[in-house]
């Protein structure tokens, strides 16, 4: 969660205390000294501390109208996801600089409450901070004033109000809407920059048959990431499932003809596990250009393919960068998956031949005789049309991970009359311990996404 927090700190002794006591749940590692750090002289120091903890939240600390029309117009204010006020901002202000027609120091904070409802902010995620010789009432009366319709919620500088505080923001972090949306936009700049300095990181070009040049396909990237990280607004729509399918449409609209796992070629060294997501993004492509998608997306299934998408697209570290971990928030914690990892136990080899059975046994005979060894082939070649879930898509990336050959085939004329028919026996072979083996180091990626997604694939 990414907050902007607009405070002066006019009246506060223990800056130190106030700090720990907003962010305490938040950012439990959070160290703080007042002898050393001083916000009213670098703002900007906090945001340092908290990022230094590995922190998957942000904050970013204005003293007053001035720090904050810096943010405005760097166009940071689209990516904040909270915003805490302070009343008052009259405390380090340049009486020199130009202020708004109007504007009054000491009620700031009403003015930027105001520019932001006007700018689109919703107004749930805004919350004031007052100080304890403020009654709320005389706030209240202040907004009427102005005309403002809806007065926000406000807490007071002080225990009650600090803790009521912490709740609520513990309450927007948990929001899966407000998750998703500032883990995609924190991918999204993350990514940006790291194909900014190293235009190889681009993996997608492996996957194009018509592969363009490196520049080219820089900007085409850096175009889609833009597009991405602006798709959500901050206000949670009414609609998310109409929004949800749109997004993974534009997410999955890369792979079409151009883009196929195929292109790799026999001797690419991509893992097993990147060509299998892949394989998932053409195959999410395909049913969704083809309305063949039933169900809805939510959260948790529109954060898997967008991760997956990452994964096989750029070439990112080995271990969850951070706004992975953001992401697999969205899933079931590892201790609860723990709780029922026996009752989704499975056999790996059942698995494989219940699911090919499902979606790819009626197959074309002649077809299916000539080459045909994994599940793909088996869907494109024959042009067979088959509805799809959210769900399916988890069982893809485990269903891609194995092995699998065809070790015998045995054609047997079938009793039919009049018809030259034959019915086909098709003999597999799974390597299940080559899909085991993805998954032994404990500081990868693939180790901790596997056991995330692993409760709701099965």
């Amino acid at each position: 969660m990414k907050i902007l927090w607009v405070e002066d700190f006019g009246g506060v002794d223990d800056i130190e205390a106030m700090c720990t006591s907003i962010f305490q749940e938040l950012v439990p590692d959070l160290r703080i000294s007042s002898r050393t750090t001083d916000f009213r002289k670098n703002p900007e120091k906090l945001s340092k501390l908290i990022k230094n903890t590995q922190s998957a939240h942000e904050v970013m600390l204005c003293r007053h109208y001035h720090d904050f029309e810096k943010i405005s117009e760097a166009d940071i204010l689209a990516s904040i996801d909270t915003v805490l006020l302070d009343l008052n901002l009259s405390e380090l202000v340049d009486p020199n600089a130009e202020i708004p027609k109007n504007y009054q120091h000491n009620k700031g904070g009403l003015y930027l409450y105001n520019f932001l409802i006007y700018a689109g902010f919703p107004r749930e995620n805004i919350r004031f901070l007052t100080g304890v010789n403020i009654k709320l009432s005389e706030l209240k009366e202040k907004y009427r004033k102005i005309h403002i319709p809806h007065a926000p919620e406000s807490f007071e500088k002080n225990d009650v109000g600090y803790e009521k505080l912490r709740a609520w923001l513990k309450a927007q972090e948990q929001r899966p809407y407000l998750t998703l949306r500032r883990g995609i936009i924190n991918a999204c700049q993350f990514i940006k920059k790291l194909i900014g300095t190293d235009a190889k990181k681009i993996r997608f070009k492996e996957f194009l048959r018509n592969k363009p040049e490196i520049n080219d396909l820089k900007t085409s990237m850096v175009d889609y990431l833009d597009t991405l990280e602006k798709f959500f607004s901050l206000a949670e729509p009414a609609d998310k499932a109409k929004d949800y399918k749109l997004f993974v449409r534009t997410l999955a609209h890369e792979w079409e003809d151009n883009a196929n796992v195929s292109n790799l070629g026999e001797k690419s060294k991509i893992a097993l596990y990147i060509k299998a997501c892949g394989i998932i993004m053409k195959e999410a492509r395909n049913a969704l250009a083809h309305n063949s998608i039933n169900g809805n997306f939510d959260e948790s299934s529109v954060a898997f393919l967008f991760i997956i998408a990452m994964r096989c697209m750029f070439e990112l570290p080995d271990k969850p960068t951070p706004f992975e971990r953001l992401l697999f928030s969205l899933f079931l914690e590892e201790k609860e998956i723990a709780t029922i990892y026996n009752e989704k136990k499975i056999d790996l080899t059942k698995f494989y031949t219940t699911v090919k059975k499902t979606f790819w046994d009626s197959v074309v005979l002649d077809k299916v005789i000539k080459k045909q060894t994994d599940s793909v082939s088996f869907k494109r070649d024959c042009n067979i049309s088959t509805k799809l879930t959210k769900e399916d898509f988890y069982k893809f990336f485990w269903l891609h991970l194995l092995t699998v050959k065809i070790t015998n085939k045995d054609l047997m004329p079938t009793n039919t009359i009049g018809n030259n028919e034959v019915s086909l026996t098709v003999v597999h072979e799974i390597d299940v311990n080559a899909f085991y083996d993805q998954f032994n180091n404990s500081n990868s990626f693939l180790f901790h996404f596997s056991r995330h997604i692993y409760p709701y694939s099965f």
